[in-house]
């Protein structure tokens, strides 16, 4: 079987998950402040609503504004991410597709590379790509080839479709 090229991608933080990040938070806090009242006495499920809601709003701008670590490398039909010079094998599942926009996880591979995950406390990591990310030296198709890289690693091997 043919794979797609081999690449490398660099996440970099996304503008549409801070976008949306952030639209929850205010929505959230928009929702707090409706909700008080002038003239009741504070109650303690109250309190335990807004301290969900400031709570969820915290996490939610941590999550958006937060860096992501490693790079994408795609080689010889497997993903694998590079973190502090290691390289640590998984899989890529896509879950949110927008042509120019992408929410990715990788998921470590179990068995071969235990010491390596438990050594740099890697577990499911979420990306979310985006066209504009990029090497502006590579061009509109270094998109394209992480795009079909991302397809084809969800497509049956040739053997797996024969049987």
């Amino acid at each position: 079987m043919r794979y797609p090229p081999a690449l490398t991608f660099t996440p970099a933080r996304s503008r549409v998950y801070g976008f949306v990040a952030c639209t929850a938070a205010i929505i959230l806090v928009a929702i707090c402040l409706y909700s008080i009242r002038a003239n009741s006495p504070f109650s303690l499920s109250y309190g335990a609503w807004i301290g969900l809601c400031v709570g969820v709003t915290a996490w939610l701008l941590h999550d958006a504004w937060r860096a992501p670590c490693g790079q994408l490398v795609w080689a010889q039909g497997q993903w694998h991410l590079q973190l502090n010079g290691e390289s640590v094998a998984g899989t890529l599942c896509l879950h949110f597709d927008l042509q120019q926009y992408m929410l990715v996880s990788f998921v470590p591979c179990a068995q071969a590379d235990r010491a390596k995950t438990n050594f740099l406390r890697i577990t499911t990591q979420w990306f979310h790509l985006e066209a504009r990310d990029v090497d502006p030296a590579v061009g509109p198709s270094g998109w394209l080839a992480l795009r079909r890289a991302v397809y084809a690693a969800a497509m049956p091997k040739h053997e797996e479709r024969l049987t």
